[in-house]
Protein backbone atom coordinates (compact mmCIF):
# COMPACT_ATOMS: atom_id res chain seq x y z
CA UNK A 1 0.00 0.00 0.00
CA UNK A 2 1.40 3.40 -0.98
CA UNK A 3 1.11 6.38 1.36
CA UNK A 4 -0.86 9.25 -0.17
CA UNK A 5 -1.94 11.19 2.90
CA UNK A 6 0.00 14.36 3.57
CA UNK A 7 0.12 15.76 7.10
CA UNK A 8 1.18 19.43 7.54
CA UNK A 9 4.01 19.86 10.02
CA UNK A 10 1.94 21.85 12.46
CA UNK A 11 -0.52 18.96 12.77
CA UNK A 12 2.07 16.30 13.59
CA UNK A 13 2.28 14.79 17.04
CA UNK A 14 5.80 15.28 18.34
CA UNK A 15 5.62 12.80 21.20
CA UNK A 16 7.89 9.77 20.95
CA UNK A 17 4.87 7.47 20.77
CA UNK A 18 3.12 9.48 18.05
CA UNK A 19 6.30 9.80 16.00
CA UNK A 20 7.11 6.11 16.33
CA UNK A 21 3.63 5.22 15.06
CA UNK A 22 3.95 7.52 12.05
CA UNK A 23 7.42 6.28 11.14
CA UNK A 24 6.30 2.69 11.53
CA UNK A 25 3.61 3.36 8.91
CA UNK A 26 6.21 4.90 6.59
CA UNK A 27 8.55 1.96 6.97
CA UNK A 28 6.01 -0.83 6.54
CA UNK A 29 3.40 0.51 4.14
CA UNK A 30 5.48 2.11 1.40
CA UNK A 31 6.27 0.28 -1.81
CA UNK A 32 9.89 -0.73 -1.20
CA UNK A 33 11.76 -3.45 -3.03
CA UNK A 34 14.92 -5.36 -2.20
CA UNK A 35 17.79 -3.37 -3.72
CA UNK A 36 20.03 -4.87 -6.38
CA UNK A 37 23.58 -3.54 -6.50
CA UNK A 38 24.70 -2.77 -10.06
CA UNK A 39 28.10 -1.28 -9.29
CA UNK A 40 30.28 0.03 -6.45
CA UNK A 41 32.19 3.30 -6.33
CA UNK A 42 35.23 3.69 -4.05
CA UNK A 43 36.63 7.08 -3.10
CA UNK A 44 40.26 7.61 -2.07
CA UNK A 45 41.62 10.81 -0.53
CA UNK A 46 44.88 11.95 -2.11
CA UNK A 47 47.42 13.79 0.02
CA UNK A 48 50.69 14.50 -1.80
CA UNK A 49 52.01 11.03 -2.70
CA UNK A 50 49.67 9.05 -0.46
CA UNK A 51 46.07 7.88 -0.82
CA UNK A 52 43.58 6.44 1.65
CA UNK A 53 40.26 4.70 1.07
CA UNK A 54 37.57 6.86 2.68
CA UNK A 55 34.21 5.67 1.34
CA UNK A 56 32.54 2.85 -0.60
CA UNK A 57 29.14 3.48 -2.22
CA UNK A 58 26.76 0.94 -3.78
CA UNK A 59 24.46 2.00 -6.65
CA UNK A 60 21.57 0.37 -8.48
CA UNK A 61 21.14 0.17 -12.26
CA UNK A 62 19.68 3.72 -12.49
CA UNK A 63 22.49 5.30 -10.45
CA UNK A 64 20.59 5.60 -7.16
CA UNK A 65 22.60 5.19 -3.96
CA UNK A 66 21.73 1.99 -2.09
CA UNK A 67 24.33 2.09 0.67
CA UNK A 68 27.34 4.16 1.66
CA UNK A 69 30.20 3.14 3.97
CA UNK A 70 32.51 5.75 5.52
CA UNK A 71 35.95 4.32 6.20
CA UNK A 72 38.18 5.41 9.10
CA UNK A 73 41.78 6.49 8.99
CA UNK A 74 44.25 4.27 7.13
CA UNK A 75 41.33 2.62 5.34
CA UNK A 76 40.68 0.18 8.15
CA UNK A 77 37.25 0.17 9.80
CA UNK A 78 33.80 1.28 8.71
CA UNK A 79 32.92 4.13 11.06
CA UNK A 80 29.54 4.95 9.54
CA UNK A 81 27.02 3.24 7.28
CA UNK A 82 24.01 4.75 5.49
CA UNK A 83 21.25 2.81 3.74
CA UNK A 84 18.64 4.09 1.27
CA UNK A 85 15.19 2.62 0.60
CA UNK A 86 13.09 3.56 -2.45
CA UNK A 87 9.42 3.21 -3.35
CA UNK A 88 7.58 3.84 -6.60
CA UNK A 89 7.59 7.60 -5.93
CA UNK A 90 11.25 7.93 -4.94
CA UNK A 91 13.42 7.81 -1.84
CA UNK A 92 11.27 6.97 1.20
CA UNK A 93 13.85 6.41 3.92
CA UNK A 94 17.56 6.73 4.58
CA UNK A 95 19.21 5.62 7.78
CA UNK A 96 22.71 6.25 9.17
CA UNK A 97 24.34 3.85 11.62
CA UNK A 98 27.41 4.28 13.81
CA UNK A 99 28.60 1.31 15.87
CA UNK A 100 25.42 -0.52 14.80
CA UNK A 101 23.25 2.18 16.38
CA UNK A 102 20.94 4.50 14.44
CA UNK A 103 22.26 8.06 14.65
CA UNK A 104 20.20 9.73 11.92
CA UNK A 105 17.08 8.99 9.86
CA UNK A 106 15.07 10.80 7.22
CA UNK A 107 11.56 9.79 6.13
CA UNK A 108 9.94 11.15 2.95
CA UNK A 109 6.19 11.59 2.31
CA UNK A 110 4.81 11.99 -1.22
CA UNK A 111 1.57 13.08 -2.89
CA UNK A 112 1.80 11.27 -6.20
CA UNK A 113 5.39 11.82 -7.28
CA UNK A 114 5.69 15.15 -5.40
CA UNK A 115 7.73 15.19 -2.21
CA UNK A 116 5.54 16.93 0.37
CA UNK A 117 7.29 16.37 3.68
CA UNK A 118 10.58 15.16 5.13
CA UNK A 119 10.88 14.10 8.77
CA UNK A 120 14.34 13.96 10.30
CA UNK A 121 15.15 12.10 13.54
CA UNK A 122 18.18 11.06 15.54
CA UNK A 123 16.78 7.53 15.76
CA UNK A 124 14.66 8.41 18.80
CA UNK A 125 13.39 12.00 18.74
CA UNK A 126 12.35 14.35 15.99
CA UNK A 127 15.05 16.83 14.92
CA UNK A 128 13.23 18.69 12.18
CA UNK A 129 10.30 18.59 9.77
CA UNK A 130 10.36 20.14 6.30
CA UNK A 131 7.23 20.90 4.25
CA UNK A 132 7.41 21.54 0.49
CA UNK A 133 5.19 23.80 -1.68
CA UNK A 134 5.37 23.82 -5.49
CA UNK A 135 4.64 26.05 -8.47
CA UNK A 136 2.17 24.66 -11.06
CA UNK A 137 5.25 23.81 -13.17
CA UNK A 138 6.40 21.36 -10.49
CA UNK A 139 9.37 23.42 -9.33
CA UNK A 140 9.77 24.05 -5.61
CA UNK A 141 8.22 27.35 -4.51
CA UNK A 142 8.78 27.21 -0.75
CA UNK A 143 10.22 25.02 1.99
CA UNK A 144 9.33 25.38 5.68
CA UNK A 145 11.77 23.76 8.07
CA UNK A 146 10.75 23.42 11.72
CA UNK A 147 13.67 22.60 14.02
CA UNK A 148 11.98 21.04 17.03
CA UNK A 149 14.83 19.29 18.86
CA UNK A 150 15.42 22.29 21.13
CA UNK A 151 12.11 22.89 22.91
CA UNK A 152 13.48 25.97 24.70
CA UNK A 153 14.19 27.90 21.49
CA UNK A 154 12.38 26.35 18.50
CA UNK A 155 13.36 27.68 15.09
CA UNK A 156 11.48 28.01 11.80
CA UNK A 157 13.35 28.56 8.52
CA UNK A 158 11.23 29.55 5.50
CA UNK A 159 12.98 29.51 2.11
CA UNK A 160 11.22 30.94 -0.97
CA UNK A 161 12.34 30.10 -4.50
CA UNK A 162 11.71 31.96 -7.74
CA UNK A 163 10.34 30.31 -10.90
CA UNK A 164 13.87 29.54 -12.07
CA UNK A 165 14.39 27.34 -9.03
CA UNK A 166 16.84 29.71 -7.30
CA UNK A 167 16.55 31.05 -3.75
CA UNK A 168 14.69 34.35 -3.40
CA UNK A 169 14.43 34.87 0.37
CA UNK A 170 15.26 32.86 3.46
CA UNK A 171 13.74 33.76 6.82
CA UNK A 172 15.02 32.39 10.12
CA UNK A 173 12.75 32.90 13.15
CA UNK A 174 14.04 31.87 16.57
CA UNK A 175 11.49 31.89 19.38
CA UNK A 176 11.98 32.40 23.11
CA UNK A 177 10.08 29.27 24.12
CA UNK A 178 7.88 26.45 22.83
CA UNK A 179 4.77 28.69 22.77
CA UNK A 180 6.22 30.45 19.68
CA UNK A 181 4.60 33.72 20.72
CA UNK A 182 7.72 35.84 21.16
CA UNK A 183 10.68 36.04 18.78
CA UNK A 184 14.13 36.20 20.31
CA UNK A 185 15.86 36.73 16.97
CA UNK A 186 14.94 37.25 13.32
CA UNK A 187 17.26 36.88 10.35
CA UNK A 188 16.68 37.14 6.62
CA UNK A 189 18.71 36.56 3.47
CA UNK A 190 17.45 38.21 0.31
CA UNK A 191 18.81 36.96 -3.02
CA UNK A 192 18.57 39.35 -5.97
CA UNK A 193 19.06 37.38 -9.20
CA UNK A 194 19.42 38.64 -12.77
CA UNK A 195 18.99 36.43 -15.84
CA UNK A 196 19.87 36.68 -19.52
CA UNK A 197 17.55 36.01 -22.47
CA UNK A 198 18.17 32.26 -22.20
CA UNK A 199 17.16 32.40 -18.50
CA UNK A 200 20.64 31.68 -17.23
CA UNK A 201 21.63 33.50 -14.06
CA UNK A 202 24.20 36.20 -14.77
CA UNK A 203 24.28 37.89 -11.37
CA UNK A 204 23.31 36.99 -7.82
CA UNK A 205 23.44 39.35 -4.82
CA UNK A 206 22.98 38.07 -1.27
CA UNK A 207 21.77 40.66 1.26
CA UNK A 208 21.61 39.76 4.94
CA UNK A 209 19.23 41.38 7.44
CA UNK A 210 19.53 40.87 11.20
CA UNK A 211 16.22 42.00 12.72
CA UNK A 212 13.24 43.72 11.14
CA UNK A 213 14.66 47.26 11.13
CA UNK A 214 18.32 46.73 10.34
CA UNK A 215 19.88 47.86 7.07
CA UNK A 216 20.90 45.21 4.58
CA UNK A 217 24.47 43.95 4.57
CA UNK A 218 25.57 42.64 1.16
CA UNK A 219 27.54 39.47 1.80
CA UNK A 220 27.98 38.24 -1.79
CA UNK A 221 27.79 39.77 -5.27
CA UNK A 222 28.53 37.13 -7.89
CA UNK A 223 28.43 37.44 -11.69
CA UNK A 224 28.47 34.55 -14.17
CA UNK A 225 29.55 34.18 -17.82
CA UNK A 226 28.73 31.31 -20.20
CA UNK A 227 30.07 30.04 -23.52
CA UNK A 228 28.00 29.48 -26.67
CA UNK A 229 27.10 25.98 -25.45
CA UNK A 230 25.62 27.44 -22.26
CA UNK A 231 28.42 26.19 -20.02
CA UNK A 232 29.66 28.29 -17.11
CA UNK A 233 33.13 29.66 -17.94
CA UNK A 234 33.70 32.54 -15.50
CA UNK A 235 32.46 33.26 -11.98
CA UNK A 236 33.44 36.54 -10.31
CA UNK A 237 32.77 37.65 -6.74
CA UNK A 238 32.61 41.45 -6.52
CA UNK A 239 32.05 41.36 -2.76
CA UNK A 240 32.54 38.65 -0.20
CA UNK A 241 32.56 38.55 3.61
CA UNK A 242 34.04 35.08 3.89
CA UNK A 243 37.70 35.27 2.79
CA UNK A 244 37.66 31.58 1.87
CA UNK A 245 35.27 32.39 -0.99
CA UNK A 246 37.28 32.83 -4.23
CA UNK A 247 37.51 36.17 -6.04
CA UNK A 248 37.09 34.45 -9.38
CA UNK A 249 36.93 30.99 -10.96
CA UNK A 250 37.60 30.13 -14.62
CA UNK A 251 36.22 26.86 -16.03
CA UNK A 252 37.61 24.84 -18.97
CA UNK A 253 36.00 21.84 -20.69
CA UNK A 254 37.23 18.91 -22.77
CA UNK A 255 35.98 17.85 -26.21
CA UNK A 256 33.19 15.81 -24.61
CA UNK A 257 31.93 18.90 -22.76
CA UNK A 258 33.06 17.67 -19.34
CA UNK A 259 34.78 19.99 -16.87
CA UNK A 260 38.50 19.42 -17.35
CA UNK A 261 40.13 22.17 -15.33
CA UNK A 262 39.35 25.23 -13.27
CA UNK A 263 41.56 28.09 -12.10
CA UNK A 264 40.66 29.52 -8.70
CA UNK A 265 41.93 32.92 -7.57
CA UNK A 266 41.51 33.83 -3.89
CA UNK A 267 42.78 36.97 -2.15
CA UNK A 268 43.38 37.60 1.53
CA UNK A 269 45.10 40.18 3.70
CA UNK A 270 48.47 39.29 5.19
CA UNK A 271 50.24 41.94 7.27
CA UNK A 272 47.98 44.56 5.65
CA UNK A 273 49.03 43.44 2.18
CA UNK A 274 46.82 41.73 -0.38
CA UNK A 275 47.94 38.20 -1.15
CA UNK A 276 46.43 36.27 -4.08
CA UNK A 277 46.65 32.50 -4.30
CA UNK A 278 46.09 30.63 -7.57
CA UNK A 279 44.87 27.06 -7.52
CA UNK A 280 44.59 24.79 -10.56
CA UNK A 281 42.13 21.94 -10.14
CA UNK A 282 42.23 19.14 -12.71
CA UNK A 283 39.52 16.57 -13.48
CA UNK A 284 40.08 13.19 -15.19
CA UNK A 285 37.46 10.77 -16.55
CA UNK A 286 37.29 7.18 -17.74
CA UNK A 287 36.08 6.13 -21.21
CA UNK A 288 32.49 6.14 -19.92
CA UNK A 289 32.73 9.80 -18.86
CA UNK A 290 32.83 8.98 -15.16
CA UNK A 291 34.99 11.14 -12.90
CA UNK A 292 38.03 9.18 -11.72
CA UNK A 293 40.24 11.93 -10.29
CA UNK A 294 40.08 15.54 -9.09
CA UNK A 295 43.27 17.15 -7.87
CA UNK A 296 44.30 20.56 -6.49
CA UNK A 297 47.86 21.47 -7.48
CA UNK A 298 48.06 24.30 -4.95
CA UNK A 299 46.97 22.26 -1.93
CA UNK A 300 48.41 18.99 -3.32
CA UNK A 301 45.26 17.15 -2.31
CA UNK A 302 42.39 15.54 -4.16
CA UNK A 303 40.25 12.48 -4.64
CA UNK A 304 40.44 9.38 -6.78
CA UNK A 305 37.42 7.25 -7.72
CA UNK A 306 37.25 3.66 -8.91
CA UNK A 307 34.21 1.72 -10.18
CA UNK A 308 33.49 -2.01 -10.04
CA UNK A 309 30.50 -3.73 -11.61
CA UNK A 310 28.72 -6.39 -9.56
Amino acid sequence: MRIRRYVPANQLIYSSLGLAFILCIFASCSDSKDPVIAYTKSMYVLNKDEEELRSVTDYDSIDRIIAEYIIGRKGRDTVEKSTYVYGDDGLIRNTTFSNDKITHQQFYVYAGSMLMQMIETDGHDTIGITDYVYYPTGKIKRTVLQLVYDKSSPTIIVTNYNRHGDKETMYKQIYEDSSRLVLSRYEMDKFISTYDSSEKMIRNIDQFFLGYYEEADTTLDVSYQYDDAGRLIVERNAKRIDTSVPDSIFYFYNAAGLLQEKLVFTSSAHHREKVVTTDRVQYDYDKNGRLIKEYSFYYKTGRRYSYRAK
